[in-house]
């Protein structure tokens, strides 16, 4: 399954403080997926204690993105056990990822190259790549640790955050882009799907409108209460 042997090796594992799960050492709702390295908090794979939210979006967001984030996970933190699902690219991940901390909020990280790939020589990366599962949270890789990016690691890295969550949450982005092809991937698992509405997730909404999904929602962002979280709670999976 790996071409070296090395990165199944306890001695290895154990020193970069990683974990290596396979089979039914995975939650249900990631059946499918052969591996996963891990490393923090793995207490947050246990799905039925936690409401997995996942925000997505554009790597170049435009307007007051973070205040919409800012607003959701306050909000489902307020009536849910929430844990926000992204992943960590520059953008609407890095802000969804840096929120949740600041709130208190444990996050998962779900990388599209190994688990100790340096994937980028930025500060700001670096050091939320490491406050995550020094404060509780969780990254997570389908890919050889020191493996490096590739075009459609990005997409599967993206059929894993759909798979991780309960809902999707598309802050911003375009048709197409790779905020669609979550959108795309979740509307064939039939995930829910809820937007705020804005001038910048415009494009998104109208493909969802456009096959009829049923599970999806449009809030203006006034709209979003804890009323509107029991709702779109109890569109869970």
């Amino acid at each position: 399954m790996f071409t070296s042997e090395k990165f199944v090796n306890e001695d290895f594992l154990k020193k970069h403080g990683i974990s290596l799960l396979c089979g039914s050492e995975l939650p249900q709702r990631l059946r499918g997926v052969q591996c996963l390295f891990v490393q923090g908090n793995v207490e947050l794979l246990k799905e039925d204690e936690y409401f997995f939210l996942a925000i997505v979006g554009s790597r170049d967001p435009q307007g007051d993105f973070e205040s919409l984030i800012r607003k959701t996970v306050e909000v489902f933190a307020a009536c849910t056990n929430l844990v926000v699902v992204s992943g960590l690219a520059r953008g609407i991940d890095s802000a969804a990822h840096s929120i949740a901390l600041e709130l208190g909020v444990p996050t998962i990280s779900v990388l599209g190259y190994g688990i100790l790939h340096a994937y980028s020589t930025r500060k700001e990366y670096r050091q939320l790549r490491e406050r995550i599962p020094q404060s509780g949270g969780l990254v997570v890789s389908q890919y050889e640790p020191y493996e490096p990016p590739g075009r459609s690691n990005f997409l599967t890295r993206n059929e894993l955050i759909v798979r991780f969550s309960d809902l999707i949450f598309p802050v911003q982005g375009k048709v197409p882009s790779g905020t669609y092809s979550t959108v795309v991937k979740a509307v064939k698992m039939r995930k829910p799907i809820f937007c705020l509405r804005n001038r910048w997730v415009k494009d998104i909404i109208r493909y969802l409108r456009s096959i009829h999904y049923n599970y999806a929602r449009v809030l203006a962002p006034e709209e979003l209460d804890l009323d509107a979280v029991q709702e779109l709670v109890t569109t869970k999976n």
